[in-house]
C-alpha cells in the first residue's frame, strides 16, 4: 500500500517499527536488509532523489540523527538541490 506522502508500505506485524496496523516503510526495510540490522531510533533513511517511492538500495542515504536530516533539508529548500555527499563536504568545509 502507499501513504498519502508517497511512501511504500509494507506489512511485517512484528517488525520493531510496525504502525499499530503493522505496516512498515518500505525504505526502512530496504535499509535495514542492507547494513544487516534494525535501525535505532535516531536513525533515518533518505531518498537521494526525493522520490519516495523510489526504494533502490542506491537511492537511500542513512543519517545518523533527524537534526543532521533536517539541516539537510533545510539547506537544499534555501539553497537548490544538493546531493548528500556535496552538502557533507560544504558542511565539512564551513566547520574547518
Amino acid at each position: 500500500t502507499k501513504t498519502t506522502y508517497g511512501y511504500i508500505l509494507v506489512k511485517k506485524r512484528n517488525h520493531p517499527n510496525a504502525d499499530s496496523q503493522g505496516y512498515v516503510r518500505e525504505h526502512i526495510l530496504k535499509m535495514e536488509q542492507s547494513i544487516g540490522r534494525y535501525l535505532n531510533g535516531k536513525e533515518i533513511v533518505h531518498h537521494r532523489n526525493l522520490i519516495k517511492d523510489d526504494n533502490r538500495i542506491e537511492n537511500l542515504y542513512l543519517f545518523t540523527d533527524d537534526p543532521t536530516h533536517l539541516s539537510y533539508h533545510n539547506y537544499i529548500r534555501k539553497y537548490g538541490f544538493i546531493s548528500v555527499e556535496e552538502w557533507n563536504n560544504v558542511r565539512n568545509f564551513k566547520r574547518n
